[in-house]
């Protein structure tokens, strides 16, 4: 299994601001990471940066939240 860093915004609709949080996991596959830690009917997209991290951007009725993922060797 590979690990990574992860970072989680939750974006709030009043404020626009993101509240943070972190962690490391282990998995082989992020879609069902991600897909473990958000609403069932959520719509998402996932987006491989130049630098090698992996972000998924999450939104249900207007709420987003954001998954960041970098691989810690």
């Amino acid at each position: 299994m590979k690990r990574y860093e992860v970072i989680r915004e939750a974006f709030s609709n009043c404020s626009g601001k993101a509240q943070t949080f972190f962690e490391e996991t282990e998995t082989d596959n992020l879609d069902d990471y991600v897909q473990e830690h958000i609403q069932p009917g959520s719509e998402w997209a996932r987006i491989q940066n130049d630098n090698g991290s992996i972000v998924y951007e999450v939104s249900l009725c207007g709420m987003r939240t954001k998954f960041i993922f970098t691989e810690i060797d």
